[in-house]
């Protein structure tokens, strides 16, 4: 059983997923009483907060997935002009890597807006 591939994929997805979580501690350290998403009424009552560190999450998973697609798409354009053959295999590899990164992304963003 090669483990190459397996803790190339782990290390994907934990990234995947560590990036997006620094994002929203961040943005939690940055304005811990939350983060104003609209213009607050003129009638003087005081505005509703959104959380920061859900919001940084959801920003971080949706550019992470854009980059994942940005790499995919990269990555076959590359491996289908590729004069050799080493760079097409390294160019399938890191498809691999995007995909992988990509569906982890969106899985996270499933589970994100199927929480309450």
């Amino acid at each position: 059983m090669d483990l190459r591939n397996t803790t190339r994929n782990l290390v994907v997805v934990a990234s995947t997923y560590a990036l997006p979580t620094l994002l929203g501690w961040y943005l939690h350290n940055q304005s811990p009483h939350g983060l104003l998403l609209y213009t607050p009424p003129a009638d003087g009552s005081p505005p509703q907060y959104s959380p920061a560190f859900p919001i940084g999450m959801a920003a971080g998973l949706a550019l992470i997935s854009i980059f994942s697609a940005a790499l995919i798409l990269a990555a076959i354009t590359v491996a289908h002009f590729a004069r050799t053959e080493s760079t097409s295999c390294r160019a399938k590899s890191l498809a691999r890597i995007g995909a992988t990164a990509l569906i982890a992304s969106l899985l996270g963003v499933i589970a994100y807006a199927m929480h309450p």
